[in-house]
This record gives C-alpha cells, structure tokens and sequence, in this order.
C-alpha cells in the first residue's frame, strides 16, 4: 500500500513528520520542499568564514517523552552526543544586569535599591488583591508580577519584539511563552535548587542547564536530513512551491522543478502565503472571501540577526542578554562562545575572539527593514559600544560580520488572530492534508513543540495510509501543541 506525501518546508517540524513516517512504515515515497540551501528553518545554523551562527539561540530541552526519545533515535543513528551547556540570561536595564528569570538575589536587590524593592513587593501585594481581566499580554504580566515589575523588567522588551504596544497584543501569547512562570514560581524554583530538585520539576523558563549540539542546531537537523536521504526521502532544497492545487484523490504541487502529484500533503509555510498564494482557488471550493480575509489579515514579526566578531574577549557568561533599554534598538544579544566554542573558527578561542550577534526585530518596509546590511552592523556595534556593562569601548572595532534577515520569523497574535478558529477550521476539514510547525500553525512555538507537531501528524498520517478512522476533533488538537496545561507543566 504506497503512498505519496508532499511536506511543504524542511524546518524541524517538516523533517521529523518525514522522518517519523519513514522509519515507521517504509512503503512510502515523501519528497520534501524547502526554499532555503540548508536544512533547519529558523533552526538552522548558518556559516561565515567558518564561524557558525544559530538563528535566535535553540536550547535542546523538553518535557515531552516522545520528543526526548525522537532527539535520541538521531543522536544514536549519526554516533553523536549533545553537549551539556550551563544557562544563563540576564537583562540589561538601566545599565545595570539583573538575572533572568528574576532571581531573588542579594545583587538584584542591590542593584534595585530598597525604594524600587518596596515598590515592586506593594504592587505585587495588589495584583494579588485585585486580578485584572486577561483581556490582553500587559493585564497578564500584571496579574503574575505586579505593574512596577512589568514596567521594569518586561515592558519594553516585549513591545520590541512586537512592534505594538502590551495593551494591544492577545494575551494567549503570555499563556505560551510565560506558562507558568510567576513570582510563586520564582520563590518554588529557590527553594527547589536548595533542596537539589530535579530540573524536570522546574518551569522551562527557569531551567539552569541544555543540551546542545557542537556545531549548532543545524547541525543535528543537517544529521537527520541524511537519516531521510539514507531511506529514500527526496528533499528538494532551493526549491520554491508556486501553487497548491486540490485535484481527484489527491493534491498537486507546483514547484521551480514542475508538477508532481501527492495521495497526501503536509504543509509548515505560513498560513498567509499558504491560503492567499500558494492554494488554488478554483481548486480548493470551500475557499471564500471570509478565509482569503482571515488569512491575508495574520501579522508576522521579521526577526533581523547581526553577527559581529571583536577581536576580543568580553568577559561575559551569558548565552543571551534581554536589553530592556527604551533608546536601543537591539533587543538581545546572543553570545555564541558560550553556546558552544566549536561555532567559533578557532574553538580553543587562543585569539580571545568574541563571536556575537545583535538581534532586532522589524515588520516588512519599516525603519529598520529599509535600512542596508552596512547600516544595520553599524547601528549595532554602536549601540554595543555604548554597554558599559559588556567592557567594549567606542575605539574597538569588529573584524567580521553578517546578516541575516528572517522574513515571518514570529507569528502574531493581532490583526486577525481573534477570527483564526475560523481559519483553523477550514484547514482542518480538508481531507488527507495536515499543518504542522510554528507557521504551519500559527502559534508562537519553540523548536521542540515544531518536532512533537510533526511526530504527532506523522501517526495521524499512518492511521490514514491504514484507513483507520480517526476524529476531527483528534486532527485538531495536533494544532495544540504549548497549549496544553499537562506540557506545561511536567509530562507525567
């Protein structure tokens, strides 16, 4: 009983689909399509004169069992290990470095001063008193930290990476990147590490340690490309698909290498380009106005990356630095030595090199996406040189960079994202096609919940081929992934 199955983008959630089907049932033919030279989406590693660069930072760690053992079964097949990494982010605020998540330690006390602290534990004290509805993101980081400590630590961070105001961004997206974290759950992780608790039992957001691979998260995406490649998989990469057309038993994809017809078709490109470009109208009946509305109205966030290699050493043990400074355009620093020193051309690092990167976040056409690649390094080293917290000086100068500009990098929860069941639905009801990842979906997802999307469609997938039925409802929840309280929390 062969099949063909089309997957629409090699990111992580693309590739394990096709590799959970694959090394589940091999009387299959899958051919994957991505636009991009090198495997991975926004997972892959980029390379510069042989210094790697990883595209916003992706620490390998999970709660979900079946994404632990998924990571394994490439890790065991390629030989390799995963390196254990120590965390640690801090935020800049007010020229001064405060850990992150807040910690209660003596030197954010100190660095507060006891006004700020007396302020911040009253404000706390009334969020507690009186809830504010969680009609939007700014009522919810209130109703979990207090407005003085929203305003100081979360404010303007969160407002750069969206472009918009707090009050103004869907509060579903602190339910998938806060989760649980909270005052409570800073106080529960304290009393945790004093009592040498497993860091299973800690919010992802407050773990102390990753895995990470040596060469960057492309790296291992690159291993699992081979796994495809040795099973038979066709990946088409610098391949660009054109149009999707709905036709009798199947679907047809048309792509830069012509048209090739799929029993079945997975899609993880984003929702806007997938319904108002790629899906064929005339194909596709159930397509309406109110859809082509829904779908052209979804708002992504571009996410620019500026590596900047100073000869050098900063001295600084951080894998990310949140700048929460309002004058600054940088939103984060990423520092790549501390990730892992073999993304460095020299990995011993003799040469005292400090391999960085600047991330800015932008929307297509506006100030910051109009500037050229030489004027976003300069804005950016100079802005680096004016964090006296880093020990660089206006005089020292960098002797390598690159950019990279990440086009829908981030979802949004706005324009139309209050009408997206509708949306969701329509994509749900159509037989033997499925969407999977960050884009696919439409949610704000990390790398390991882009892998469990694709494993859990891949078994969907399997009990279609055997004509075992299966529920909408069963199809639908594959969209959930990060929403659900038990992954949340701890995977029982």
């Amino acid at each position: 009983m062969s099949k063909n199955i089309g997957i629409i983008g090699a990111g992580p959630a693309g590739l394990s689909c096709a590799l959970e089907l694959i090394r589940t049932y091999e009387n299959i033919n899958i051919t994957l399509y991505d636009a991009n030279s090198i495997v991975g989406g926004i997972s892959r590693t980029e390379k510069t004169n042989d210094y790697k660069m990883d595209i916003g930072g992706h620490r390998f760690f999970t709660k979900s069992k079946e994404v632990n053992s998924f990571w394994k079964y490439i890790l065991d097949e390629n030989d390799i290990k995963f390196m254990r990494r120590g965390r640690l982010s801090r935020i800049l605020y007010g020229g001064k470095l405060y850990n992150y998540p807040i910690s209660l330690s003596k030197k954010t006390l100190d660095n507060l001063g006891y006004t700020k602290v007396c302020k911040i534990g009253l404000s706390y004290i009334a969020s507690n008193l009186i809830k504010k509805d969680e009609t939007n993101l700014e009522n919810f980081f209130i109703n979990r930290f207090g407005k003085e400590l929203y305003l100081t630590f979360f404010k303007d961070y969160t407002e750069k990476v969206w472009g918009i105001k707090c009050d103004e961004i869907d509060s579903s997206w602190g339910a998938q990147r806060i989760k649980g974290l909270s005052i409570r759950a800073v106080l529960k992780d304290a009393v945790m590490k004093l009592l040498d608790m497993s860091q299973k039992e800690v919010e992802t957001s407050l773990i102390d340690e990753f895995d990470y691979p040596k060469f960057g998260p492309g790296y291992f995406w690159e291993k699992a490309e081979n796994l495809l490649k040795e099973k038979g998989v066709v990946l088409h990469k610098n391949c660009k698909v054109h149009k999707l057309n709905k036709v009798t038993n199947g679907f047809e994809i048309e792509s830069d290498i012509g048209i090739s017809k799929f029993d079945i078709v997975v899609n993880s490109s984003d929702l806007n380009s997938l319904v108002t470009k790629l899906m064929n109208k005339n194909t596709f009946s159930e397509l309406n106005e109110n859809i082509l509305n829904i779908a052209s109205g979804l708002e992504y966030r571009d996410f620019i990356t500026v590596g900047l290699l100073y000869k050098k050493s900063l001295n600084v043990p951080d894998n990310w630095i949140y700048v929460q400074e309002p004058k600054l355009k940088i939103g984060r620093l990423q520092f790549f030595n501390n990730w892992s020193p073999f993304l460095l051309a020299n990995k011993n690092n003799e040469s005292n090199e400090s391999w960085i990167s600047a991330e800015l976040f932008s929307n297509e056409g506006d100030e910051l996406d109009s500037l050229s690649d030489k004027e976003l390094v300069e804005l950016c080293h100079r802005e680096i040189s004016e964090m006296k917290t880093l020990d660089l000086n206006t005089n020292l100068e960098y002797s390598l960079s690159k950019v990279i500009r990440q086009p829908k990098a981030y979802p949004s929860y706005t324009g139309t994202y209050k009408e997206f069941d509708k949306l969701k639905n329509f994509l749900v009801d159509i037989e033997k096609f499925y969407c999977i990842g960050r884009n696919g979906t439409h949610r704000y997802n990390n790398m390991d919940h882009a892998t469990l999307s694709g494993i859990k469609v891949a078994h969907l997938i399997l009990k279609d081929i055997f004509d075992e039925s299966y529920t909408k409802q069963e199809k639908s929840s594959t969209w959930d992934v990060n929403t659900e309280k038990e992954y949340h929390e701890e995977d029982k």
